[in-house]
């Protein structure tokens, strides 16, 4: 019966905002300008996203690997690291591991 109520009371305040405020509705002109700006903002928000999603993902492949040893990282100059029982990779600075 309290979630009736509150469901009650929350319509009643919300007809009232609704019948007594106004508001201005910009022309279609801004709205296009807005949503210009605000798509670009959203695809690069999604991006980020992504690039955290996959920088999570790898955080967590490798500090199990950090921690137990397999992997291990050497000067600035050279990194090198083992995929598997004598196989070393090596990563060379600005390059891809």
């Amino acid at each position: 019966m309290n979630s009736i109520k509150r469901t009650f009371y929350f319509n009643l305040l919300l007809d009232s905002f609704v019948s007594f405020y106004y508001t201005v509705v910009p022309d279609s002109k801004i709205v296009d300008q807005f949503y210009a700006i605000m798509e670009s903002i959203q695809e690069k928000k999604q991006t980020a996203l992504a690039e955290n999603q996959q920088l999570a993902s790898l955080r967590d492949w490798l500090l199990p690997k950090l921690m137990n040893g397999q992997v291990t990282v050497g000067t600035k100059e050279k990194m090198s690291y083992k995929v598997a029982e004598g196989m070393d990779v090596a990563a060379e600075p600005g390059g891809n591991v």
